[in-house]
Parts: structure tokens; sequence; C-alpha cells
């Protein structure tokens, strides 16, 4: 898989994400942190995009899975007729920020969301992000539904 990085694992990446995504939100705007998704979605991950728009969503369920259990999160898999959906817990991200007493952003905590919009454009496919318990820390479940069945 083109996404596989196999070298030494920066943690302090998300402390670095949530404090340019804070200064862009400060500077620009959500807008603009949706464009920057958008184009983190069609471009950074082209095969990932190309592959949904054609309706296969199994290289966007390896590389999530693949991030999530190399960060020492983990990652359970729900499959029926029309929906995947990954059960992650705990969110290595969030949970690496709190653990340093950082307070993630509402940029920071929103970018699941605003990836599952962007990667879902013109595609068959309507992906969201859930996060069910009051935090936004703990739990999120990354929901597929395959619109076409």
């Amino acid at each position: 898989m083109r996404y596989h990085d196999t070298g030494p694992l920066h943690l302090d990446f998300h402390r670095t994400l949530n404090g340019s995504l804070a200064w862009l939100r400060e500077h620009y705007g959500m807008d603009f942190i949706q464009e920057v998704a958008r184009q983190m979605a069609h471009e950074v991950y082209r095969d990932i995009y190309e592959a949904l728009k054609s309706g296969n969503p199994e290289p966007l369920i390896e590389h999530w899975t693949y991030y999530v259990t190399r960060e020492g999160g983990v990652c359970r898999e729900e499959r029926d007729r029309t929906c995947i959906r990954l059960f992650v817990n705990p969110c290595p991200a969030t949970g690496y920020l709190c653990e340093k007493k950082i307070h993630p952003d509402t940029a920071f905590l929103e970018m699941p969301d605003r990836l599952a919009a962007a990667f879902s454009e013109d595609t068959s496919f309507r992906i969201t992000a859930e996060h069910p318990d009051s935090t936004g820390y703990t739990l999120c479940i990354q929901r597929l539904n395959h619109d076409s069945q």
C-alpha cells in the first residue's frame, strides 16, 4: 500500500497538527480548513479517493486501520450489506494530546469529519465520523455507507 510509513513513529505530529490547525482557524477560518481537508483527501490521498470514486472502500479502510493500530489505538470493524463501521477506541491522536495536557483545538477535533466529507465527494459513499462520548476524545466511529445499495 502506498500510504504505509514504516519509519520511526513520531506522535508529536499530533501536537504540531493541533497547533497548525488552530493557527489556520484563527487566521483564515473554518472554510479554509475545509478546503485544506478537501485538497488532502483529493490530492495527497489521490489513490484512496480514486478507489472510492470507483466504488472500492478497501484502501481507505486499510489506511485508517493501519495508522490507528500503528499509533497504539484499537480498531474494530463491523460490516453489513450497506455499511462499514470502524470503532476506534482509544483515539491515538486525541489521547496523545490529553496525555501531554494539550487541549485539542476545535479544528483538530473536526478534521476527521471534514476529511470524511471530502472523501465522500463524487463517490457512492456517505462517510461520517461520529464521536458518541461527551469529550470526543475516547471513541470515534468511522462509518462508510454505500449509497447505491
